[in-house]
């Protein structure tokens, strides 16, 4: 099994240095430069999506929907990955990256994924709450995430909040999330 792996993106702000622990997804204020910021080079596809997100006018974002036809039994397993995904939650961070890892196959896209992952009974009741766990299941389940994705997670970092999108090949797929820019990456996963 290829697992997702993480990619610490740690950066000065404020007199101190900021980064997400890839173990438990909390974010760290370091006194000083932390030993992992010494990184040389990082891999291809993270510096594509950091220059997306450093520069956004550059982004591919195409503000239609692109819902595909699934059959009911993929429905099914969708809404049973789903549920899993939200059952193991942020509290298990390493267990949900785990969990992502381990791909089920059902849209040859990002873009369709979070399309239908959006109309999802917990992604209406509470979209804003649960971006990690939809980048996560759209890293699971889209074909093009394998090949081409980077799942961020980033930190407004004057005021703590956190919040996870996804770059593929200069664009961000979820048609719905435009918050993304707001955040500063402090975390990358990739396979």
């Amino acid at each position: 099994m290829l697992a997702l792996k993480a990619v610490r993106l740690p950066v000065q702000y404020d007199n101190y240095w900021w980064s997400i622990s890839p173990i438990t997804g909390s974010l760290i204020r370091h006194q000083h430069k932390p030993d992992f910021a010494h990184l040389k080079r990082l891999p291809e596809n993270v510096s594509s999506a950091l220059n997306i997100c450093e520069n956004p006018f550059n982004c591919n974002w195409d503000p239609s929907s692109i819902r595909p036809s699934l059959l009911p039994e993929q429905r099914i397993k969708l809404e049973r990955m789903n549920s899993r995904i939200h059952l193991i939650s942020n509290r298990r961070f390493w267990l949900s990256i785990m969990y992502a890892s381990i791909t089920t196959p059902l849209f040859n896209t990002s873009r369709e994924a979070f399309a239908e992952i959006a109309t999802l009974p917990e992604q209406i009741r509470a979209r804003a709450d649960h971006c990690f766990q939809r980048s996560l299941l759209v890293a699971k389940s889209a074909v093009s995430f394998r090949r081409n994705g980077v799942l961020l997670i980033g930190a407004s970092l004057a005021s703590a909040e956190m919040h996870s999108w996804i770059i593929e090949s200069e664009s961000q797929p979820d048609h719905e999330d435009r918050n993304w820019i707001n955040f500063q990456p402090l975390l990358a996963l990739t396979f």
